[in-house]
């Protein structure tokens, strides 16, 4: 995924890398993440994706590249709901989807912190979703790099309906 906008100092172009890079960093935000050297090569598949719309990005220069992490649950979809820890309500690891639906996430979160449930059906978003899963760091990160590419993939919709009828799951 790509996306491109005006800025007075040229044109912004943002996207996802096509592979993750975890880090177990314990604060990922605590370091600027600009200009890394190898930053501007990476961001090739954004621009050529963007090109699509705006050739003339393809006879660009990167002048500069920021990046930050990405947050997603070990299973590519969002924590929300009471988090086991009285006062702790949790909503995070909703990545890009997260701030999309930032509005309706809010609304649920609040009637959890005022009421203790929610008027929107928020379970399958619940931390307990893991409970007796193998939650090793390693396992969380493999399985999080799979659903990252899988969220990722843009398929056709004759792919994603065959695949529905032969009861694949779909990404």
């Amino acid at each position: 995924m790509s996306y491109f906008r005006p800025d007075p100092e040229g044109i912004v172009v943002g996207g996802d890398l096509a592979r993750p890079e975890p880090t177990d960093d314990p604060d990922p935000l605590g370091t600027p993440r600009i200009n890394v050297p190898t930053e501007a090569a990476s961001m090739r598949g954004q621009i050529e994706a963007a090109a699509h719309r705006y050739p003339a990005l393809l006879n660009s220069e990167v002048l500069k590249v920021i990046r930050g992490p990405e947050a997603f649950g070990a299973d590519g979809e969002c924590i929300l709901g009471q988090s086991g820890v009285d006062g702790l309500t949790l909503a995070t690891a909703g990545s890009g989807h997260g701030v999309a639906f930032a509005g309706g996430i809010g609304r649920a979160i609040a009637h959890v912190v005022l009421t203790n449930s929610s008027d929107t059906d928020i379970s399958c978003y619940s931390l307990s979703r893991f409970d007796g899963e193998n939650l090793a760091p390693a396992d969380v990160i493999k399985r999080a790099e799979s659903e990252y590419v899988n969220y990722l993939t843009i398929r056709p919709w004759f792919v994603d309906s065959a695949a529905q009828s032969a009861g694949e799951r779909h990404a």
